[in-house]
């Protein structure tokens, strides 16, 4: 059976790349697409959801942010905001995290906001905390 390469990135980190995956679920905006190795040149948005990869015996799934898939016969790459590997998943790092981000959002002069991690910035902020309940609640914590 044909297998290929799926790699998930975000802006600022390669969050998984794995060979031999005999199929991906993508969690696309139409709907869930379940992608086999030979499709065709194919680019799909992508909503806030997991991202299931078949590799083998083993399963691996990733909650995703909105993003794109550029997928090919041999390839698939998966291009997103966020993503965590529920695999990796420390839930009391996420909710500190989450505390760390509330604070931010809460100093309202420009000088405060300088102190934001340099990945960071205003427009971002609540996308991130969004992403982060979101994710807090698909887990039932």
């Amino acid at each position: 059976m044909k297998k290929f390469l799926i790699k998930c990135l975000t802006p600022l980190e390669l969050i998984v790349q794995l060979s031999d995956v005999s199929s991906i679920i993508l969690p696309s905006t139409n709907g869930e697409m379940e992608i086999l190795p030979g499709y065709k040149k194919f680019v799909f948005n992508l909503d806030i959801a997991i991202l299931t990869i078949r590799q083998n015996n083993k399963i691996t799934k990733i909650f995703i942010s909105t993003g794109i898939a550029d997928v090919s016969d041999t390839t698939c790459d998966i291009l997103v905001e966020y993503a965590y590997n529920l695999d990796e998943l420390n839930v009391q790092e996420i909710r500190k995290k989450l505390q760390e981000l509330y604070e931010y959002s809460n100093h309202s002069s420009s000088d405060q906001l300088d102190h934001l991690p340099r990945i960071l910035n205003v427009g971002c902020l609540n996308t991130n905390i969004s992403f982060l309940e979101k994710l807090l609640k698909f887990l039932g914590v």
